[in-house]
């Protein structure tokens, strides 16, 4: 969001990025309970704050870390190619993208834990940002003049798979394990909006906003939370309820004495 924020006009954010972009360079060579540099530490979700190794319990492997950082700089990177700073994007900015991309490639298709850090399994949001970051990621190195090795032949590999999640209605959030839910979740309408391309058509495959399956699988989710939240009651369908995570949620439950 910031990045956005700075290529829609707030020159003020610059320095703030460029210490990001130096922090994840640092961060990507950390070895992790997740593992080694070259051999999936990249899919660690947790530092402290002196940019050492947390070595605590946690949800890991989290793919979508990889992903999302890729995206954010690939922004950030074609700002700076059409702004005169192709050699900051080439030299400073590729080398921690094609680091990231070059994870995806790898790991796409292993399971790991979902932007909820909760479920071990195969996620459609983890899945939706692997793919955008491979087609954005091998664009961009084109532009650079750069290899994404992989990055080509991975991307409709990964979109193949994303199909695995259409149930015929909806879109089960979480596949490859037993977590005892609908799959109903707001994964699937955060990983809408992440993916949005307003220069794409309303296919169905790519789960557009605007697509018969987004839409259908919108009000599947929202349907879900009619009848459980009590802020919901009385409210007819065709108007807008509260929504959370997913109806099963007991994260956060508050209890009569």
């Amino acid at each position: 969001m910031l990045i956005e924020r700075f290529v829609a006009g707030d020159q003020s954010l610059k320095q703030k990025i460029d210490e990001y972009v130096s922090a994840q360079a640092e961060l990507q060579g950390v070895t992790s309970p997740s593992g080694s540099p070259d051999n999936g530490g990249l899919g660690e979700p947790k530092f402290n704050v002196d940019k050492s190794a947390f070595t605590g319990p946690w949800g890991r492997p989290q793919r979508d870390g990889p992903a999302l950082r890729a995206t954010a700089l690939t922004i950030y990177a074609n700002y700076l190619v059409g702004n005169g700073a192709s050699t900051q994007a080439a030299d400073t900015v590729w080398p921690v993208i094609a680091k990231d991309l070059a994870y995806v490639v790898r790991y796409w298709n292993q399971t790991g834990f979902d932007l909820w850090e909760e479920t071990n399994g195969s996620s459609f949001f983890t899945l939706s940002a692997s793919h955008r970051a491979l087609v954005e990621g091998a664009a961009l190195a084109t532009k650079l003049g750069k290899s994404c090795d992989g990055c080509s032949d991975a991307a409709p590999q990964v979109l193949c798979f994303v199909q695995s999640f259409w149930t015929g209605s909806y879109i089960d959030s979480n596949i490859n394990l037993n977590d005892g839910r609908t799959g109903k979740d707001a994964n699937s309408l955060i990983s809408t909006i992440h993916t949005f391309d307003p220069d794409s058509k309303c296919t169905d495959g790519t789960f557009q906003p605007c697509s018969s399956r987004a839409l259908a699988n919108h009000k599947a989710v929202t349907d879900s939370f009619r009848s459980i939240y009590s802020i919901n009651e009385g409210i007819p369908q065709g108007q807008a309820v509260a929504v959370g995570r997913y109806s099963e949620d007991v994260y956060y439950v508050s209890h009569s004495p």
